[in-house]
């Protein structure tokens, strides 16, 4: 049904992933990566990174967490683990990562934070399991973010997924990021319905 990005952060690193499935074929922008111990892949094929996992449908919104700038600042580095629903990032690709460009929404950007939820579970289920179950709840919530079904829209969603390592250290949280495939937005796509 679309393009799904999976990043994951562990132990302080976030990797992306991505997978395809869009009706799009277009593909979002990928997430800036610093590897330190997450990872990210830029096919088009299923696969599974960790701490959070972004899913592209044919977007490519980032994450915001320049607070106060002008639309024309230069980007922020902020620590994947805090990224939160709202930041703009910029200049991502897929692997693991542990700092993302943010920006000032209002300033062209790749990728959108528009949903955050925690995985459960003690032992870690595996990158396919956890890439899947990301994928699920991003999804299920881009409707109603976007104010459009994922499969009439020309964007996509990827998210931000734990790793092995960062799920041993506490991490559960992924992060679902929408941005548009064919370049970036500017503002937030927060009922953009298209």
């Amino acid at each position: 049904m679309g393009i799904v990005f999976a990043a994951v952060v562990c132990a302080g690193a976030l990797s992306l992933t991505a997978c395809s499935g869009s009706a799009n074929s277009a593909q979002p922008a990928q997430p800036a990566s610093t590897s330190t111990s997450a990872s990210a892949s830029g096919s088009t094929s299923s696969s599974t990174t960790s701490h959070s996992s972004a899913s592209s449908h044919s977007s490519a919104a980032g994450d915001v967490s320049d607070t106060g700038s002008s639309a024309e600042s230069s980007p922020q580095t902020q620590d994947v683990f805090s990224l939160t629903v709202g930041d703009c990032v910029n200049g991502t690709s897929v692997g693991e990562v542990t700092d993302v460009p943010t920006v000032d929404c209002a300033a062209p950007h790749d990728l959108e934070v528009f949903y955050d939820f925690d995985l459960t579970g003690d032992v870690f289920p595996g990158d396919s399991v956890v890439s899947d179950a990301a994928k699920a709840g991003c999804q299920a919530q881009f409707d109603s973010f976007v104010g459009i079904a994922y499969a009439d829209s020309a964007l996509d969603f990827t998210e931000y997924t734990p790793t092995q390592e960062s799920w041993s250290s506490g991490d559960r949280t992924v992060s679902c990021v929408v941005g548009d495939p064919n370049g970036k937005t500017t503002g937030s796509l927060a009922g953009a319905a298209r």
